[in-house]
């Protein structure tokens, strides 16, 4: 599956969030709090900002990337057994 475009950790737990409360997977909003970089311990080094380039496998496969919102969505709802 590839997608299109680019969010950070935390858009992309809210995101989450909402489709599994609109799939029936969720019962209520849970807080997510953001955090810093510096904030979350770890030993590897992080850029300060990065997104993954899918060029080459979009040129290898001709791939039509999609909108990462609406991928997301379509597992959710298969996950929840609402296939559309």
């Amino acid at each position: 599956m590839e997608d299109r475009g680019s969010v950070s950790w935390y858009d992309f737990a809210l995101v989450i969030q909402d489709y599994c409360l609109d799939a029936g997977l969720l019962k209520k909003k849970i807080p997510i709090i953001p955090i810093s970089t510096n904030q979350y311990p770890t030993s590897a080094r992080r850029p300060k900002y990065s997104v993954m380039d899918s060029s080459l496998t979009i040129e290898k496969y001709s791939i039509e990337p999609k909108p990462w919102k609406e991928s997301l969505k379509r597992v959710i709802e298969q996950i929840a057994g609402n296939e559309k």
